[in-house]
């Protein structure tokens, strides 16, 4: 899990893809519709790049069992 803000998420993004048209509202609108990963942190949404990566390729993302806590 790597969490970043919107802004960080696109230039990940970018780097990966240099071409990529995905753009930072797109990012925004994906967390809000609950499509990837994220958490607000007052008026900042972080995203899960990981997951943002997997729901763009079309793949299911689950955390990884190391990081599940069970009580």
């Amino acid at each position: 899990m790597k969490f970043r803000t919107t802004d960080e998420a696109h230039t990940e993004l970018k780097e990966l893809d240099p071409k990529s048209s995905i753009s930072v509202f797109l990012i925004r609108k994906m967390a809000q519709q609950e499509k990837i990963r994220s958490l607000k942190t007052g008026c900042k949404i972080m995203v899960d790049v990981d997951s943002l990566i997997a729901y763009l390729k079309g793949e299911e993302y689950e955390y990884p069992a190391k990081m599940l806590i069970l009580d």
